[in-house]
């Protein structure tokens, strides 16, 4: 049920646009025909022909979805600003597509009258979006939205109804079920644990659920498998998050391996043109200071050399993003001994706390340790 209003929801916001659309188009030549702004053209120059309206008609749907525009689920619409970024950005690409096959097409079609036609469209669809967001607003406040119950009490539990209360307007959350007696009439990020899952059919039924979202520890795998068949005869969404709070990692990512469902630990934390311009950023800074300081090292090495023995330069291997090694060139800053003087270092502090750094670590060239105390000098200065 709740799948089939999202549908129809975006399919009467898509047919909408594709109207609007074509009002601004006809709007923009009005605008272009009465506007006392450039050369005065007569009604046939901006009369725009039918297939140029056939194509808005092809390209703005289909655009605008390739840019999440009708993307409407309860949990993607919940801010105003995500709705026009989304729009603004739907809205520019179909734009661009536009003018390239009226370059191919329709190259008399004058470039003012294109310039009207954007601002008009993206301030019709942009108003429907906004008497939409008010829209659900009310409807939230009367209580008409989708009710949700969390199945699953626990940590992961606790961060989804935390994550709801905070973004998710356009859910209401009924409650917790858990298997937990200790836990049933208790309360859990604020929300009310309602009992067992013995009585999940009838609280879905009962409460009018329209989504029950599984967060059951990992353990507790057989146990959802007959909650969710248990489910299978009502109208209610169900969604599983899987219990993986216990394991190391910084990111998750949601994939697939020939159409399994994967759930990546250890993706990156940016990709795609963030990455690309972070990598940039690096280099544009990195370069020219490492030009810079090229003509400074062999003083550097030299001086690193006659205060204690051994190379200037140390290289290591080290573990990089997804656990990928690489080499790393340093100027030395220990001596060649260092890990021999490691239990000199060690000490255990009263609240058994293990101290493997000081300020007057044995470990440490005179050279490091005299540019680290200038440093920290001149930071508190």
């Amino acid at each position: 049920m709740t799948q089939r209003r999202e549908i129809n929801r975006m399919m009467i916001l898509a047919l909408m646009d594709i109207a609007l659309t074509l009002l601004a188009l006809h709007l923009a030549s009005w605008a272009r025909y009465l506007i006392p702004w450039g050369v005065r053209l007569p009604w046939r120059l901006v009369a725009l022909p039918w297939p140029v309206y056939l194509m808005a008609v092809v390209i703005w749907p289909v655009v605008l979805s390739l840019a999440s525009s009708y993307d409407v689920r309860p949990h993607t619409y919940h801010r105003l600003s995500a709705e026009m970024r989304s729009l603004l950005l739907g809205m520019g690409l179909a734009l661009l597509v536009l003018a390239g096959a009226l370059y191919f097409s329709y190259r008399e079609a004058p470039r003012r009258q294109f310039f009207y036609f954007g601002i008009i469209d993206f301030s019709l669809l942009a108003l429907v979006r906004l008497i939409a967001h008010l829209l659900r607003r009310a409807a939230h406040r009367n209580g008409h939205v989708p009710r949700l119950l969390i199945a699953g009490a626990g940590r992961v539990g606790e961060e989804i109804a935390l994550q709801v209360q905070r973004h998710g307007e356009n859910w209401h959350l009924i409650g917790f079920l858990d298997d937990d007696p200790a836990k049933v009439g208790s309360h859990v990020a604020g929300v009310s644990v309602l009992g067992t899952l013995n009585v999940l059919e009838e609280t879905v039924e009962s409460e009018g659920v329209g989504e029950v979202i599984f967060a059951l520890p990992l353990r507790a795998h057989q146990r959802l498998m007959c909650s969710v068949l248990d489910l299978e005869r009502l109208p209610v969404e169900v969604s599983v998050v899987p219990d993986y709070f216990d394991l190391a990692f910084f990111r998750t990512r949601m994939d697939e391996l020939f159409g399994l469902p994967l759930i990546r630990l250890r993706a990156s934390a940016i990709e795609g043109e963030v990455r690309v311009a972070k990598r940039l950023f690096d280099l544009a800074i990195a370069l020219p200071f490492l030009a810079l300081g090229v003509p400074f090292f062999p003083l550097i090495a030299l001086v690193i050399q006659l205060d204690s023995p051994g190379p200037a330069l140390l290289k290591q291997e080290r573990v990089g993003e997804n656990g990928r090694i690489f080499r790393v060139w340093k100027f030395r800053t220990m001596v060649q001994n260092a890990e021999q003087l490691l239990p000199q270092v060690v000490r255990e502090m009263s609240d058994g706390q293990i101290i493997h750094k000081r300020s007057d670590d044995p470990r440490v060239t005179r050279v490091a340790t005299s540019c680290v105390g200038s440093a920290w000098t001149n930071y508190h200065n």
